[in-house]
């Protein structure tokens, strides 16, 4: 089933920005890397391994090493 033209527009202009965000980041030499969406809210952005999740609001967290 073909993409929507509409959609089909959007992820052209995503994939564009995108592009021209990675130019301007190297030129200034800095570096890129891509970073995988799966998992992302629940592994701790300090590295530390699998954070435990509030069970009535799941904005807090405790990370492995006992930071909220």
């Amino acid at each position: 089933m073909p993409m929507p033209l509409a959609d089909a527009a959007t992820t052209a202009q995503k994939a564009m920005i995108r592009t021209f965000t990675e130019q301007k980041r190297q030129e200034v030499g800095g570096k890129v890397i891509e970073v995988s969406a799966a998992d992302t809210s629940k592994l701790a952005y300090d590295s530390s391994g699998v954070v435990k999740r509030d069970s009535k609001n799941d904005a807090l967290a405790t990370f492995p090493s006992g930071k909220h």
